[in-house]
């Protein structure tokens, strides 16, 4: 459960007993700084690469914003770029609550989710690296509200995977305290509006560059996303 301790600003999420009987209570300052004695350090250089990959190649995101930008514009796109913000939050914010849970009372779990984040990060650098050009495929003849952004995001297996490992594997290894979690769940979908932003309002330009270098991109982000993976149990 989350809260002050003491006069401090510090804030705990969850508590467990150690062998002894004494509660070990992972402590992080309000700003989600890592508390002293934490070794791993926090990679900001790998976490971004994922996250820039994983936002902007194409996916049903991205290819919904540029439909919905081609034929409606970027005001047209506007409800669907906040129900998407909104839903990727929530699922954020779920995400690293239940796998903060599942570190805190089953530990064994930490080094298999590692693992599982990897295997995926691999499985998605194959599948951007076996995909094809980005087609303009036809739209609805309406802009997709902001309830139709918000219900692909659940319905989206990408953003599910992509909020379970970027929180099991690079949030709460360094950050545990609901403050942190919750700035990771609004501040890590900030990068999924920006990128749904650029492709409805560049789509047919992007669209035209993508497919023209389709090989050489899709290279390059399977090589970043194979980084990311390895970097991992460096």
């Amino acid at each position: 459960v989350g809260g002050h301790i003491g006069g401090a600003d510090q804030w705990v999420l969850f508590h467990r007993d150690r062998p002894a009987g004494a509660q070990a209570l992972s402590c992080l300052t309000a700003a989600g700084h890592p508390a002293k004695g934490d070794v791993a350090m926090f990679s900001m250089s790998q976490f971004l690469s994922y996250v820039a990959v994983v936002d902007l190649t194409p996916g049903p995101n991205t290819v919904t914003a540029m439909s919905n930008g081609i034929r409606f514009g970027l005001k047209g796109t506007v409800p669907f770029l906040c129900g998407l913000f909104c839903c990727q939050s929530l699922i954020m914010a779920l995400a690293g609550c239940f796998s903060a849970f599942l570190f805190q009372y089953l530990p064994w779990v930490k080094p298999f989710m590692q693992v599982v984040g990897a295997a995926y990060m691999l499985f998605l650098a194959y599948k951007i690296y076996r995909s094809g050009s980005v087609g303009q495929q036809e739209g609805p003849a309406q802009p997709i509200s902001f309830w139709g952004g918000a219900l692909i995001q659940f319905l989206n297996p990408k953003m599910l995977l992509f909020a379970l490992t970027s929180m099991s594997v690079y949030i709460l290894p360094h950050f545990h305290t609901l403050p942190a979690i919750a700035a990771k769940a609004i501040i890590i979908p900030i990068g999924g509006v920006i990128s749904c932003t650029l492709w409805a309002s560049f789509g047919a330009l992007l669209c035209g560059f993508y497919n023209r270098h389709t090989k050489a991109v899709n290279l390059l982000m399977a090589l970043a996303l194979v980084y990311c993976a390895v970097a991992l149990f460096l």
